[in-house]
């Protein structure tokens, strides 16, 4: 072998450059361990913080070690060449999400939005009707939205030219005032692209101060799109407001409640008897509000116990012992006298409020129980949860002579202990009035913010909630804002006109949208809905989100008066009462603005918007100069607090997005999940190695041997050179490492069975393997390349994980190339050089396949009855049964939930069916699988997925979790993924056009390498014929199998893979047929090929099994993830052998029948 020496120092440098890569990683490690212990202590200290109970552990603890990382970014970890932790991250070797947990968004800029924008929102009837159909047409259309925009603009009649909707002086530098619509085409391409360009920047400024240790944000390189991947986020509604918010600020005039009031009361009126009231969300308790005069805001249910005492207490009514009010939100631990303190401070908090605004007023604590067990228990409970309720009131602040206990055990029943029901409504607190005192709450003045009141505002007590909506259409789903007073309800003062539950702000905004009352409001009113929605207690038990919405006056023109633009810094700081908030700084034009717009303003409100939203609307005490401005963020939760201001004052500092960028792929996946996959992921990749090593050994004796060294050193050499090209190692891609592994046996195998051909022939053992090389080199190359080719078509146009296994596919074969072709060879001529045997069999294994002789083409008549079944009955199912569709492909949501214990999949799905239902009453598919075993189910849903709206992923994910509570078992979701109608579509087209583009370079390939276009037509029918049976097997099967069997993108990359396998292995029996042609002219294609097969049977056999060897490990042991993955492969794998050996070659028969050179056949 020539060129030894440069060959053996070429990989010397090469093992040490991949150990060189690889060590980072070491060092980086030590770190992030001593990170990790440190964050665990400090979640630890805030969790036993009062107030913090409810914190996400988990959540705190990634949050501290990435803070511990970043602070010690540039700590130097790397000892003599001295690199810094931060240094060390960026070299080392990369983990997918499905390894380490995290969030993964795809970010689509949206155009139409551009082009409205710099239309200056422009209402030519042309202009709108071309934007509408453009719009429309985009959903079914692969061409770029303002291809579609010209095309409608022109065909709209009578349109005028592009440059009076486009051009005004601002905008000199971007349009020509005389220039034609080509060039007005032209110059909106050029913004497009430069918004996309302007997004990445300011998403990665974002990104860079959200405290991420290793972000990674890139711009699709092909579809215009934004992949943005955060390890070990969990607060997915923090990243959708950081990526998505386009940070328009903007400083609104507003109207008072009073002045708009007529008109919304005008348009209830109006909408009487014309809106369909089924699709209305119907509350069958209703809440109560009260502010109090300490300001303090009691929130509660109608029928609760703080309505209960504060109308009894207003109504001047006598003291008497018959009128009880029920508590309805304070529990104990079950079995116990000890007060549930997380469920019950609400309720506890607001009686102490209540006492303190009636200082003179006592109460009696009643304890009562159902009765099961005996009296005497039951009395003694009663008792101690009745004087518990009373210390937990004194333990607040209140006088213990204002108090008094009593236990009533099972007396007085209010329901019927029968039924496990009327047990649990018997097991209550209760308590009544002993003592009015002589004095009552003040009466609460109108300058206080909002009563939150909600259906109690009107006079529903004669009226069903039905009756109610049918007479009330908007007042049924938007709560006026009115605040109550001894004398009644008043109209609240401020700029909030309404308050809404958050379902129901889809069904108000179409209410207000309708012509007939848009015609009534006045022309400058705009209303707009609050940022930060408010959440309440129901009087169920259950949770319930209410956001207010606000009233701005639109000045002439249309424009705000100030916006972001004037905004030069922002920080996080504290008001004079504690509240957290953002200070905002102006430039001096904006400070003059800001000066006059609330000297203009006192005593009124003045409403900060930010994306439509209202952050803020203070009132304005007095003018205010030097251009500060502030949102107020409130206390309720101050580390989450902290956090959003901090977030908001960077959005701010990053800038406004020229578009809005709206998330159209979303994939979460916990670290829980995470750990395990890597867990399972090394077990399957170290069983399926120590399997390859012992087989080759036993089938290859010595030779086995050499080729496990080179299998070792080519593991060694791939991972090192992910690392180098920090490619992402996804748990796909430890997949595709262990295919590598099989399919890297292949080169071997091909080489020792030449060996193995020749000493059987009577050759010396230097002689074989010098021609075992020599013949093998034509099939591997080609065999490699075939496979390459798919490997690089799925790095294209797959995605995520999917582009992770290419890459390590690809990779896998070039060191698979290097490591067969050129270290075996090196150690075996070395091994020979010493004098040393080489032994490529053992006793067991040296006959095995020698002198087959079986007629496979006389046969294959048999093989095409028995491929045509398989495939018919695989199309018969397509058409009838169909696919299970993922939702890459059907567009959707997916969630993966582990519940603590075994749950059914029929009632997981009826307790989410009543939830998914839109608000037009319209029932959404839901799928439920069992996902990995009895506790863990994945659930598809199209719930919402054309909705647009910011508020949609949190509407369904508060379905999803109502559903869920339901059952009674405590549950985590492990995994979720989001994917757009739109991408879904690309996605489809993406998968169609790699497996059409696979196929047809395969066949140029093997055509052209061939000189026979019968070789091309023959692998191509071949491969067709395995992607139909793969496609028919999983169509047949996934309905009975334990295990997901979608199709989605994953299943693409398996039929490429298999596809690339298929080839691989025809192209080896293809290779020895064109040998066997050149040497045996005298024969008869048949014969011919039948010689062929028989010959490449060990070769065939050996790396089928080694490969499906593997397969079968990484199937049993790789995580349930990568089963449906992994059994695609499989079949595959078993379907390709199977058509490389009895299809390919008879398609190759009778397409060559009119070149027969001897026998008929």
């Amino acid at each position: 072998m020539q060129n030894r020496g440069a060959l053996w120092i070429f990989t010397i440098l090469l093992a040490l450059a991949c150990a060189y890569q690889l060590s980072f990683s070491l060092f980086t490690s030590r770190l992030e361990k001593k990170a990790h212990e440190v964050a665990l202590q400090q979640a630890d200290s805030t969790l036993a913080v009062p107030g913090n109970e409810q914190e996400d552990p988990e959540e705190l603890r990634i949050e501290f070690e990435n803070r511990y990382l970043r602070a010690n970014s540039e700590q130097r970890v790397y000892p003599v060449l001295g690199y810094t932790y931060a240094e060390c991250k960026e070299k080392e070797i990369n983990l997918g999400l499905d390894l380490k947990g995290g969030m993964a968004v795809t970010l689509e800029v949206s155009i139409p939005e551009l082009i409205v924008n710099l239309s200056e929102n422009n209402q030519d009837p042309a202009f709108q009707t071309a934007i509408a159909n453009a719009r429309e047409r985009q959903k079914s259309s692969d061409s770029d939205f303002i291809t579609l925009f010209d095309e409608e603009y022109t065909k709209v009649p009578n349109h005028g030219p592009l440059s009076a909707i486009f051009y005004s002086p601002e905008r000199k530098d971007m349009f020509n005032r005389e220039g034609s619509d080509a060039e007005y085409i032209a110059a909106l391409r050029n913004e497009a692209e430069a918004a996309l360009n302007n997004t990445e920047k300011i998403l990665r400024t974002r990104i860079d101060k959200f405290g991420v240790a290793q972000p990674s944000i890139q711009k699709q390189q092909f579809s215009g799109r934004i992949q943005v991947e955060l390890p070990g986020v969990k607060d997915k509604e923090r990243v959708r407001k950081v990526l998505q918010s386009t940070a328009n600020l903007e400083f609104w005039e507003t109207y008072e409640n009073a002045d708009v009031y007529p008109a919304l009361e005008a348009a209830n009126t109006l909408l009487k008897g014309g809106v369909d009231t089924t699709a209305i969300e119907k509350t069958e308790k209703s809440e109560f509000g009260r502010i109090l005069e300490s300001g303090y805001e009691i929130k509660g249910a109608s029928d609760g116990v703080e309505s209960g005492v504060i109308k009894f207490l207003d109504s001047k009514a006598a003291v008497d012992k018959t009128t009880w009010f029920n508590f309805d939100r304070v529990n104990f631990v079950t079995g116990s006298a000890e007060v549930d303190q997380a469920n019950s401070d609400a309720q506890l908090n607001n009686l102490v409020e209540i006492l303190k605004a009636y200082p003179l007023v006592k109460l009696k604590i009643g304890g009562y129980t159902d009765s099961t067990g005996n009296e005497a228990s039951n009395m003694k409970l009663s008792q101690q949860r009745a004087e518990a309720v009373v210390g937990a009131l004194v333990g607040k602040g209140i006088s213990a002579d204002r108090l008094e206990a009593e236990g009533y055990g099972s007396q007085n029943p209010v329901a019927s202990n029968t039924t496990e029901e009327g047990r649990a409504l018997n097991r209550r607190m209760a308590l009544r009035v002993t003592d009015t005192g002589a004095e009552q709450v003040a009466e609460v003045p109108d300058s206080l913010k909002t009563d939150t009141t909600a259906t109690d505002t009107l006079d529903t007590a004669n009226q069903t909630p039905e009756e109610f909506a049918k007479e009330n259409p908007l007042f049924a789903v938007l709560n006026p804002s009115l605040v109550q007073t001894g004398n009644g309800f008043n109209l609240a003062k401020g700029s909030v006109v309404g308050t809404a539950r958050l379902a129901d702000t889809a069904q108000v905004n179409r209410l207000l949208n309708r012509p007939e009352v848009i015609a009534s409001m006045p022309n400058d009113l705009k209303l707009l809905w609050g940022a930060k929605p408010d959440v309440r207690e129901m009087q169920s038990g259950e949770s319930a989100a209410f956001i207010n919405l606000f009233a701005l006056k639109v000045p002439r023109g249309g424009k705000p008066k100030l916006d972001g633009s004037s905004i030069i810094n922002a920080s996080q700081d504290f008001d004079m009462k504690g509240d957290v908030e953002v200070i905002m700084q102006m430039d001096a034009e904006g400070a003059q603005t800001w000066k006059v717009m609330t000297g203009d303003n006192v005593g009124k409100a003045v409403a900060i918007v930010m994306d439509n939203l209202v952050y803020s609307a203070p009132i304005v005490q007095s003018e205010i100069s030097g251009g500060r401005s502030s949102i107020s963020l409130g206390n309720e939760n101050l580390n989450k607090q902290i956090q959003e201001a901090d977030d908001l004052a960077n959005i701010l500092k990053a800038g406004a997005l020229p578009a809005p960028a709206r998330i159209i792929d979303e994939t979460i996946v916990g670290p829980s999940l995470g750990g395990e996959n890597i867990k399972w992921g090394m077990i399957s990749f170290a069983v399926a190695l120590i399997l390859v090593l012992l087989y080759m050994i036993l089938y290859y004796a010595n030779a086995g041997w050499i080729a496990d060294m080179a299998l070792l050193v080519n593991l060694f050499v791939l991972i090192g050179s992910l690392a180098s090209l920090q490619a992402a190692l996804t748990l796909p891609g430890i997949a595709g490492i262990v295919l590598t592994m099989g399919m890297a046996v292949d080169a071997n195998v091909l080489i020792y069975e030449r060996i193995r051909e020749e000493l059987r022939s009577g050759k010396a053992i230097k002689s074989a393997v010098d021609l075992g090389f020599k013949g093998a080199y034509s099939a591997i190359i080609d065999s490699n390349v075939t496979t390459l080719i798919t490997a690089l078509i799925l790095y294209i146009f797959g995605s995520g994980p999917i582009k992770g296994f290419a890459t390590t596919l690809g990779l896998g074969i070039l060191t698979s190339l290097f490591t067969a072709l050129f270290l075996s060879r090196m150690i075996i001529t070395w091994r020979l050089e010493k004098g040393k045997d080489l032994k490529v069999w053992n006793t067991w294994s040296e006959k095995i396949f020698v002198g087959a002789n079986y007629d496979f083409m006389g046969k294959r008549k048999i093989f095409y009855m028995i491929s045509g079944v398989l495939i018919g009955a695989g199309i018969l199912s397509m058409v009838t049964i169909g696919f299970n569709w993922g939702v890459d492909f059907s567009g959707g949501r997916m969630y993966v939930v582990k519940f603590a214990d075994d749950v059914k999949v029929d009632e997981v799905r009826n307790a989410l069916e009543p939830n998914f239902v839109n608000a037009d009453g319209v029932k959404s598919t839901s799928n439920v699988k069992t996902y990995g075993g009895s506790k863990q189910v994945k659930i598809t849903t199209n719930f919402l997925v054309d909705e647009t709206d910011g508020n949609s992923d949190a509407q369904v994910e508060a379905a999803l979790n109502k559903g869920l509570s339901g059952l009674g078992n405590s549950y985590e979701i492990r995994e979720s993924r989001k994917v757009d109608a739109t991408i879904s579509d690309d996605i489809k087209f993406s998968a169609i056009t790699s497996v059409a583009l696979a196929l047809l370079f395969i066949f140029l390939y093997v055509a052209v390498r061939f000189k026979n276009w019968q070789f091309g037509v023959g692998a191509l029918l071949s491969l067709l014929h395995d992607a139909l049976a793969l496609l028919g097997l999983y169509s047949i099967l996934y309905k009975v199998m334990p295990f997901s069997m979608e199709i989605d993108e994953a299943f693409i990359a398996a039929i490429l893979t298999v596809i690339g396998y298929s080839i691989n292995d025809t192209v080896v029996v293809f290779d020895r047929i064109r040998e066997y042609m050149q040497d045996h002219k005298r024969e008869s294609n048949i014969t011919v090929i039948n010689k062929a097969i028989n010959s490449t049977l060990g070769r065939t056999m050996n790396t089928s099994l080694t490969t499906l060897l593997v397969l079968f490990v990484i199937f049993l042991f790789g995580g349930v993830s990568i089963k449906g993955f992994i059994f695609a492969l499989l079949i595959g794998i078993l379907v390709g052998t199977y058509s490389s050996v009895f299809v390919a070659s008879s398609f190759v028969v009778d397409l060559l029948k009119g070149k027969e050179r001897k026998e008929n056949i």
